[in-house]
């Protein structure tokens, strides 16, 4: 499995289908259930190990078609880097927002910020 969900692979998947979305499709409920599991086990660090896995293979796997598919969509060699840019730009705000979003307090659990990035993930898959 983590052969078919490497962030390679997964790009050369939808490079050589030429289909971006089914393959997100696909990946993203890998880190759902990743998510969807940690938020809700308190006592079992195993298995939020695990989970931490699926969490990363989930989301690293969904970002290539991402990056590709706007690319693709994007006429003309400036308006295509400056998409690319502000694509890249805003993804990185995600950092400043999980400060908030898992703070010290709720460690180690973090049920919170879990649960407002599945519910993102959620959202995502269905939009």
């Amino acid at each position: 499995m983590a052969v078919l969900t490497h962030p390679v692979a997964v790009a050369l998947l939808s490079d050589r289908l030429r289909i971006r979305g089914i393959v997100m499709l696909c990946t993203m409920p890998i880190a759902i259930v990743g998510y969807a599991v940690i938020a809700n086990i308190t006592d079992h660090p195993r298995v939020k190990y695990g989970m931490t896995f699926l969490m990363a293979t989930g989301i690293y796997s969904s970002v290539p078609p991402v990056l590709a598919w706007l690319s693709n969509n994007s006429a003309g060699h400036y308006k295509r880097a400056t998409a690319a840019a502000l694509q890249l730009a805003l993804a990185n705000c995600g950092g400043i927002l999980a400060v908030f979003l898992y703070p010290n307090i709720e460690g180690p659990l973090y049920h919170k910020g879990h649960t407002i990035v599945l519910s993102l993930l959620v959202g995502g898959w269905f939009s």
